[in-house]
């Protein structure tokens, strides 16, 4: 568990823990949303991997719910405009793995939010402009949505508590590096990029980051399997870069970094012209038709890479 997810969910197990009402209905069969009888008294409830396929207008007030887990409803196209309405206290939504395509208006009575999870299998999202307005998000998970929109909501840039943002195979918008330049709390960011950034931008020094610009290859060059990329906390994929942007843009990240690929880095002649600091948490490196690297690591500096376990480098002209 991320150490956000874990902070999140003992801030919530600390609140009111000896009055907690759990409602557990997954993998039941469920077409229907259930009729609760005293639905006030739950604090969570969890339907996943039921086979729901829409969430009716509100039917009672929950004013203690505090988690929804309604993932793997993968039928699950239409949310009711008021479904929302009462469930004020909500800490915690997975939409994860359904076919809803917008959010209802209500969401925006989920004021005490603090974790939003809706990953997808290439899922089209209309509008997320409401998730904006939810303040108090720390989590923020849309990965593989596809956005019909051209650019991000420039709202979530006003998501200022938010702390892991996860756009991995996601659309996300012409305008992604004006949003999170924004995020000052933010302390995990996965997400792919392709084409350029402008020269003055540079990544904060996140705590644990998957980062992919430009980068073509989907499997790892060496053939580790694909879940590396994955399980891996520290991760840069980057190409079509010079060495000077290289240096600059992932100057705060360097450091931390365990797994690392270049693609296409056609003027890089030496990793030390990346960072002089040394690569002490490097335990993989995959260079791929970078043409002017000559030297990776001096004796030196390979003295200086305790973690490496693994180098692999495709068309390079090495001595």
């Amino acid at each position: 568990m991320h150490d956000i997810v874990r902070d999140v969910a003992i801030s919530m197990a600390s609140d009111d823990s000896h009055h907690e009402v759990f409602l557990g209905r997954a993998g039941r069969g469920l077409t229907e949303y259930p009729i609760m009888e005293s639905s006030e008294r739950y604090t969570a409830i969890s339907l996943i991997s039921n086979s729901i396929w829409k969430l009716p207008n509100r039917s009672g007030l929950c004013p203690k719910l505090r988690v929804l887990l309604l993932q793997e409803n993968r039928g699950l196209t239409e949310i009711a405009d008021t479904f929302f309405e009462g469930m004020e206290s909500l800490r915690v939504l997975d939409l994860s793995r359904t076919q809803v395509e917008r959010f209802p208006p209500s969401i925006r009575c989920l004021t005490n939010l603090r974790t939003l999870h809706f990953v997808t299998n290439k899922q089209y999202l209309v509008d997320i402009s409401m998730i904006g307005e939810l303040k108090k998000l720390v989590i923020l998970s849309l990965r593989s949505c596809l956005l019909s929109s051209a650019e991000l909501p420039e709202n979530i840039a006003h998501l200022t508590n938010l702390r892991m943002l996860d756009l991995s195979d996601s659309t996300q918008g012409a305008n992604l590096v004006n949003v999170i330049s924004g995020l000052y709390q933010l302390e995990e960011l996965y997400l792919k990029l392709g084409g350029d950034l402008p020269d003055d931008f540079v990544f904060q020094g996140f705590v644990r980051f998957n980062i992919w610009i430009n980068y073509m290859t989907s499997s790892y060059c060496t053939g580790t399997a694909a879940e590396l990329y994955e399980n891996t906390p520290h991760t840069l994929c980057l190409g079509d870069l010079s060495a000077e942007r290289l240096k600059t843009l992932c100057s705060r990240l360097w450091k931390n970094t365990e797994l690392l690929c270049l693609e296409r880095c056609n003027d890089l002649k030496s990793m030390k012209e990346l960072y002089e600091g040394g690569f002490g948490k490097l335990k993989h490196l995959c260079l791929q038709k970078c043409e002017s690297l000559r030297s990776i690591f001096s004796l030196a500096e390979a003295q200086s890479l305790p973690q490496l376990e693994e180098l692999s480098s495709s068309m390079a002209v090495i001595t």
